[in-house]
């Protein structure tokens, strides 16, 4: 008798995900923050300006510019990624506000931030220490981790907000097919 009633159960719910749609079974998922959608794309604007730094630092150790270029650089690059930092902070606090999709964002956003800041710090520890060897391969390694490094975190936020934007506008389309449509045809 036992067996039949689990055989009954299994018929069940085979006859319910026959007949219930998947999509009626899942909610829809929160929709995106707009506050956090902003801060995001403020972080991608912070992230590209390091990153040009970067770009522009890596581009120092190629050339015969004096080690006070090289420090009026990485001054410029630490100002954009502590305002990346600021971003970062606001989202933080914003977190649980945002949609599954900027919740990963900013969790993944938080480690390479750390390991930006430390590693942007030791390349300035280093430029300190060693002002007149800006030519050597130690420095050029840091410089070019540090490039790396923030041309990872620039690419990888400015497609979580591409991303999030095409999906916004996917959504606002299928919003608009759904709606009836009025009287003139159109």
């Amino acid at each position: 008798m036992k067996v039949r009633s689990i055989w009954n159960a299994w018929m069940l719910v085979a006859a319910l995900a026959i007949l219930i749609p998947a999509t009626a079974l899942r909610a829809a998922p929160p929709p995106d923050n707009a506050e956090v959608n902003k801060l995001l794309d403020q972080a991608r604007e912070h992230a590209m300006l390091a990153d040009d730094d970067a770009a522009e630092l890596e581009s120092y150790t190629r050339s015969k510019l004096s080690w006070q270029s090289h420090a009026l650089r990485l001054t410029t690059m630490k100002e954009h990624v502590n305002n990346l930092g600021v971003d970062v902070s606001e989202l933080n606090r914003l977190r649980d506000q945002g949609s599954p999709l900027q919740q990963v964002a900013i969790d993944r956003i938080n480690p390479l931030l750390r390991e930006i800041a430390d590693h942007l710090t030791t390349t300035i520890e280093h430029l300190n220490d060693n002002q007149g060897r800006i030519h050597m391969q130690a420095y050029r390694d840091y410089v070019k981790a540090n490039s790396d490094l923030i041309n990872r975190a620039h690419n990888m936020i400015a497609d979580f907000v591409d991303y999030g934007q095409a999906k916004a506008t996917a959504e606002a389309i299928q919003l608009h097919q759904e709606l009836p449509s009025d009287s003139t045809g159109e």
